[in-house]
């Protein structure tokens, strides 16, 4: 993920991370500013991640930085299979977060047309994610399944006319009645500034639990 922007404000971010005492308090932070300015390697793992990955941080004497991808793949690094380095853009946890806020968004016109979808793996194809990929990102940003997600809507659209309002305003205005969906609402909206959970290794991004319905 080396990128050539020049530009003045780049320059002055770059230099707030000019040693390596700056970058590890960035690392230790996750600040979003670091992302793309320079990258962490653990000598354990051999495997380097951005600054702002929700691995866990390797011990200090462990960890070396880097100001490109490519330096750390040179120095013998591979790319961490979580945060994806060596690739331009979100880290693909917030990518999917984003996707699901866009299925939750879009809600709007199913809502208003009594449209619910009915299977797991057709709320997956809308948001553009795997099956169990999409369940996984979906109950951490709002703490509830899909199909608990499913049935929730279809116990609204069995009680509400629509009148007009969008569906982000049905669930305001029904908050007292509805507060599982609406937390999960807020809890989507928490997730996207990077509330996701902590603590796994660099590698095992893609061990999912099984999923229960």
């Amino acid at each position: 993920m080396d990128t050539d922007d020049g530009s003045p404000s780049r320059i002055a971010c770059i230099s707030l991370f000019e040693d390596d005492l700056s970058r590890w308090e960035a690392a230790k932070d996750r600040n979003a500013i670091a992302d793309g300015l320079f990258f962490r390697a653990s000598a354990n793992t051999k495997v380097y991640c951005r600054p702002v990955c929700k691995a866990r941080l390797p011990r200090r004497e462990n960890v070396s930085f880097y100001k490109t991808s490519g330096e750390a793949q040179a120095a013998g690094y591979r790319p961490c299979r979580r945060c994806k380095p060596n690739h331009e853009g979100l880290m693909p946890e917030d990518a999917a977060v984003l996707k699901v806020q866009a299925f939750l968004e879009g809600r709007d016109r199913a809502f208003k047309y009594g449209s619910t979808p009915e299977s797991l793996s057709q709320m997956a194809r809308q948001a553009g994610l795997s099956k169990w990929h999409f369940h996984r990102v979906f109950k951490k940003c709002t703490g509830m399944t899909p199909v608990q997600y499913r049935r929730s809507v279809a116990r609204m659209q069995s009680d509400f006319v629509y009148d007009g309002l969008s569906y982000m305003d049905q669930l305001t205005q029904e908050s007292e009645e509805y507060p599982p969906l609406l937390n999960a609402l807020n809890m989507l909206e928490n997730s996207i500034e990077g509330n996701f959970s902590e603590g796994q290794s660099e590698d095992n991004s893609g061990n999912y639990p099984d999923c229960l319905f």
